[in-house]
């Protein structure tokens, strides 16, 4: 079992120590943007995403020095040196001999030669505390008001929630009075660490005792739009079994000839057109999504899919009436048939229950900007899902899959389609992380009443000192905790906020 770092001191000293003479900024950023992106739920501890922190960091500095936005690739590597964190191929570690020249000398070297970034796992019970990691950042800023050059960055990073609100920024009174704050401050992440690690007995019961009488159904409800999923605790969540779509002659009529005009376009298609080359893919998927049996077909998977249709058909008719000469819209035969399939599939989606109920929604008060933070952090459970089949069947989480890859297509485009594709798949999304949640309160349950003295066990951390054993029958509770961040972000705002984050504290109590 590896060690764990009861503080940052040792990555402190590094990272100060071993600093680029000509970019000094480069590492206290790259570890404020991790640590950010972390906050708001969009890095997991043991399967980072280097392209965010990237994107993070070119962010962060781009206003500055713009000439080394495209450089964040390099304190990532430099960075795992220190310890933070580390980079693999197939399990096996990435070090300086991975390299000829003991360090990658471009970005293409380094992102070839790994398919994972974690975190060290000695910092992971730290980096798992938004203290600590707030700790961290402080120090991270204490480093950059250390060089002249980089003082300029601290306003901006100072509160992550403004860097875009210039007019929000710190003066720098302000900006002085907060790092005399911090180097007050007593070492908080070693406070947070020891509470974390010798949670009182009584906490631990009373988690024990609220588990126990915690009632499912307390659950927040399952958004309207489904799908509804079957999370029993004991067996990997599937789709609820009877959702078979209940169609009359005339649907049937209309899937018939929905599906005849997808052919149809298919065919109309050229093998070597690059203008309707874009089409093809989403064409392809939505003809697979109807099938052959509109009874037996998933509606969700058919309205994401025929949405991307809409919205490509939109764009259509944008570049058909533009008068700017880059504009390229498909070959008229082409674009008059991808028109005349979109106009049939809304003639199908009027008649289907499901379908329209999808095509009822719209963006609420809280606006885009907050919905797309939701949909990134169910991005997080979606992939986490499709990885482990013993946790969801393929088949459901290929509906949540396929809602969250549409909706993300639609970030950058605007309208009532793209709208409806982004809060569709968030409330998809957020049906899928209840599923979870319901399993694992299930899955809890179960054991405690299975085991000897639970009560009693369970105030002694029995089940935290049992480990990896005792992990591997919980896989639902695991996953849970891995995704805690993402889960919160989720319902943020949302009714049953509360009692999301009560379960997610709970659950602490059984894996640290």
């Amino acid at each position: 079992m590896v060690q764990q770092r009861r503080d940052w001191n040792t990555l402190i000293r590094s990272i100060d120590r071993s600093r680029a003479p000509a970019a000094r900024f480069f590492k206290p950023v790259c570890v404020i943007a991790a640590i950010d992106l972390a906050d708001r739920g969009r890095l997991e501890t043991d399967f980072l995403h280097p392209g965010l922190i990237e994107q993070q960091f070119s962010k962060y500095i781009s206003p500055f020095f713009p000439d080394r936005a495209d450089k964040g690739w390099q304190p990532l590597w430099f960075l795992s040196n220190d310890g933070l964190w580390g980079f693999s191929r197939k399990g096996k570690a990435l070090d300086r001999k991975s390299f000829e020249n003991q360090m990658p000398r471009t970005r293409k070297q380094l992102f070839d030669k790994f398919d994972k970034q974690a975190i060290n796992p000695a910092y992971t019970t730290l980096w798992e505390l938004e203290a600590a990691r707030q700790e961290l950042r402080n120090q991270m800023l204490l480093m950059l008001d250390g060089d002249a050059e980089c003082r300029a960055l601290i306003p901006p990073l100072l509160d992550p929630a403004n860097f875009d609100h210039p007019e929000h920024w710190p003066d720098a009174e302000e900006v002085a009075d907060y790092l005399r704050t911090i180097r007050r401050q007593p070492d908080m992440f070693a406070k947070a660490h020891e509470g974390a690690r010798h949670a009182s007995a009584e906490a631990a019961v009373a988690a024990y005792d609220a588990l126990v009488a915690f009632k499912v159904d307390t659950l927040p409800a399952s958004t309207p739009i489904g799908p509804e999923f079957r999370a029993t605790g004991n067996a990997p969540i599937i789709l609820q079994p009877g959702q078979s779509r209940a169609i009359s002659a005339a649907q049937a009529e209309l899937h018939h000839l929905l599906l005849e005009k997808c052919h149809f376009l298919q065919r109309g298609i050229p093998a070597t057109s690059n203008r309707a080359a874009h089409i093809r893919q989403p064409l392809d998927k939505f003809t697979a999504a109807l099938g052959s049996d509109p009874v037996t077909a998933n509606g969700h998977v058919i309205w994401s899919h025929g949405n991307t249709l809409r919205r490509l058909n939109d764009a259509d008719l944008r570049a058909r009436a533009s008068t700017n000469p880059d504009a390229d819209p498909l070959p008229e035969q082409i674009g008059e048939l991808l028109t005349d399939l979109v106009e049939q599939f809304n003639v199908y989606a009027r008649q289907d229950p499901l379908l329209r109920e999808l095509d009822h929604a719209r963006i609420g008060p809280a606006g885009r900007a907050e919905l797309l933070e939701r949909l990134h952090a169910g991005r997080a459970v979606v992939e986490a899902a499709r990885e482990n089949t013993l946790v969801m069947a393929p088949e459901a989480s290929n509906v949540l899959a396929t809602a969250t890859n549409a909706a993300e297509q639609a970030e950058q485009a605007s309208g009532l389609n793209a709208d409806q594709a982004i809060v569709n798949a968030a409330d998809m999304q957020r049906n899928g992380a209840r599923a979870l949640m319901q399993s694992a309160v299930l899955e809890v349950k179960r054991w405690l009443s299975k085991s000897k003295d639970a009560r009693k066990s369970f105030a002694e951390g029995a089940l935290k000192q049992a480990g990896a054993e005792t992990v591997k029958q919980l896989p639902f509770l695991k996953i849970v905790r891995k995704l805690g961040s993402a889960i919160r972000e989720m319902w943020k705002g949302q009714d049953g906020q509360s009692v999301i984050e009560r379960l997610l504290e709970w659950f602490q109590h059984l894996i640290p």
